[in-house]
């Protein structure tokens, strides 16, 4: 009989009939006819295969042996170090070699000790906005994205995140400066700059184009959002409380949307557009506006502004619900409610060719005053109670009709 002769661990005979791939296809069936091959039904991992309940939550288990290209997520980040990373620069920087990703960052509250840098292509998420937390403890460091002029940053997208106690004089706890395409969602902000002297925002975009900043939370920093030089901004659905500066101030901007944000208790202004424009400003509501409700116009050119459809209710003392001010024309002031004890309901300043129709006004001093710099101005259509003065007009080629006074 000859020897037998081995392949491996497959032994064979000289005269055995059978192929390698039928002895291979012999060896799995065998182990997989094996009940202890897969775990035994007494064992844990038995149990935890046949489960129908997912009992891994979402993003609480990842795989550092697959190519992080092939990952939905590139990188995890934990305080706790039970993850890649345990600081967000340092997974940003990574993340960045590759080309760009997504950054997820477990709960815990993270020190920076110096600025936190965004590049191109960066996605962070937290994993909840009340546990994911930002602290620069009152430093002047902050996040940032800052391209060139002929090279912006892009594609930047920052959610479910809280940052708090940012005191960098002169922009904000997140700038974006030349930056494209970016987005700031369900964040939650904190005391940026609260105490100081000088405005700090939680975010100041400065040269931007198609910025969305939505569902946000801002709660006592000095300012919300200050937009500059920038173009396609939409500011949408954010709750603004305890700011005793400002809250969302575009100053020359192009095609900026202020929609469907609720302010409460904000100091000198709660919307502030100046030079800007073809603004829409509309469905926001503002109760305690402390100076102004919503400011358009002043030192620069600001034309083609629609306010329209909000609810401002004055804090005893205030100036104006809605001023136009200086340098404005082409503006539209339309089927607004405004309340409350301050001096005025609606004042046209240096403004031509503006529409005030269909207003209601309440309790205010003075409901609607037309200055003698106002020109060419059409007021139709408001409703006017319990004002001490109700329209007063001293502009020139004014057209006034159809306001209800009482």
């Amino acid at each position: 009989m000859p020897d037998p002769i081995t392949w491996y661990a497959l032994p064979k005979k000289v005269d055995d009939p059978r192929t390698i791939e039928e002895e291979i296809d012999a060896k799995i069936l065998q182990h997989n006819l094996d009940p202890s091959a897969h775990s035994q039904s007494d064992e844990a991992l038995y149990f935890h295969r046949i489960s129908q309940v997912l009992d891994h939550v979402n993003y609480s288990i990842y795989n550092i042996k697959l190519h992080p290209e092939t990952r939905p997520i590139k990188a995890f980040v934990d305080a706790g170090g039970a993850a890649e990373f345990s600081d967000i620069q340092s997974a940003i920087n990574y993340v960045h070699a590759l080309g760009g990703g997504k950054i997820f960052v477990k709960e815990g509250v993270y020190y920076p000790k110096s600025d936190i840098i965004l590049y191109s292509n960066i996605d962070i998420e937290g994993e909840d906005n009340d546990t994911v937390i930002i602290d620069f403890e009152g430093s002047n460091y902050q996040m940032k994205a800052i391209g060139t002029n002929l090279l912006h940053r892009r594609n930047i997208h920052l959610k479910n995140i809280q940052v708090r106690r940012c005191n960098k004089e002169g922009d904000g706890a997140i700038l974006f400066k030349y930056c494209d395409d970016i987005s700031v969602e369900n964040c939650k902000f904190y005391r940026q700059g609260y105490g100081r002297s000088y405005s700090v925002f939680d975010i100041f975009i400065d040269n931007c184009t198609q910025v969305n900043i939505d569902d946000n939370y801002s709660n006592q920093s000095k300012g919300f959002c200050y937009i500059i030089n920038s173009v396609k901004v939409s500011v949408s659905n954010n709750f603004i409380t305890g700011n005793p500066n400002e809250g969302i101030t575009g100053y020359n901007v192009d095609d900026l949307l202020v929609q469907g944000n609720f302010f409460q208790n904000v100091g000198a202004v709660a919307i502030d557009v100046d030079g800007s424009h073809y603004a829409r400003i509309t469905d926001n509501q503002i109760e305690n506006a402390e100076t102004y409700g919503i400011l358009v116009g002043d030192n620069t050119d600001t034309y083609g502004v629609i306010v329209s459809d909000n609810i401002i209710k004055l804090a005893s003392g205030s100036e104006n619900g809605i001023l136009v001010s200086r340098n404005s024309s082409d503006c539209i002031i339309n089927s607004n409610y405004i309340e409350g004890g301050g001096e005025y309901g609606i004042t046209l300043g240096d403004a031509d060719r503006c529409i005030i129709s269909n207003n209601r006004i309440n309790g205010v001093d003075n409901g609607i005053y037309i200055s003698s710099s106002a020109d060419r101005t059409i007021c139709l259509g408001n409703s006017l109670y319990n004002c001490d003065t109700k329209i007063t007009n001293n502009g020139t080629n004014t057209e006034l009709g159809h306001n209800i006074t009482t």
